[in-house]
């Protein structure tokens, strides 16, 4: 393992390594697996309750939920929740 010594713009020594340190792969700790929110079941429930009472009208048909951003996340998160509970 060489190290060389280069002067730098500000006369200060700078330590180049022929070996570049590669960065830290941080991990969350183990005991984190376990832990469990209800952040994204709170945020379901918001975003539902934003679909349903804060519209003006309801779209009647697909193609009308379809073109509202609030509508198609809350059938994406629908169909998440089906596909999550294998129902």
């Amino acid at each position: 393992h060489e190290e060389a010594i280069v002067q730098d713009s500000e006369n200060e020594e700078v330590y180049e390594s022929e070996e570049e340190l590669q960065p830290r792969v941080i991990r969350k700790p183990a005991y984190l697996d376990d832990f469990v929110t209800d952040q994204e079941s709170e945020e379901e429930a918001l975003l539902h309750n934003l679909a349903v009472f804060c519209s003006d009208s309801d779209p009647t048909t697909f193609d009308e939920a379809v073109k509202l951003e609030v509508w198609r996340k809350a059938m994406d998160q629908e169909i998440e929740s089906i596909e999550k509970n294998d129902t």
